[in-house]
């Protein structure tokens, strides 16, 4: 989801290569996290919100701290991702493709 299941937050995507994690009690940038070297195109919160999730032009599929920002696994893709998600238990990631294909990643 782009809204926090636990805290008051919500995630934006962005063409400046970045994700920011927004605190919705004051409406300002809690994080801003960089890494990504082209436009990011969905980013989303686990179920617990304590991992992200974000896919980029730059063709890789990236896992995040939330509380820290930083990446804790990049995956080259060979796909232009559209969309993604968690499996409910969080051990796999699937992304959608402009190639109309589903591609399912398994995290760790």
């Amino acid at each position: 989801s782009t809204f926090s299941h636990n805290y008051p937050w919500a995630l934006s995507s962005s063409k400046d290569r970045t994700i920011i994690i927004w605190d919705l009690s004051n409406n300002n940038p809690l994080r801003i996290i960089k890494g990504h070297l082209d436009s990011v195109l969905q980013a989303k919160f686990a179920n617990e919100s304590n991992l992200i999730i974000s896919v980029s032009k730059d063709k890789t599929l990236r896992i995040w701290c939330s509380f820290t920002g930083n990446v804790l696994k990049s995956i080259e893709i060979n796909y232009s991702g559209i969309c993604l998600d968690f499996s409910k238990e969080l051990d796999y990631i699937f992304l959608g493709t402009m190639e109309k294909c589903l591609v399912v990643f398994e995290k760790c």
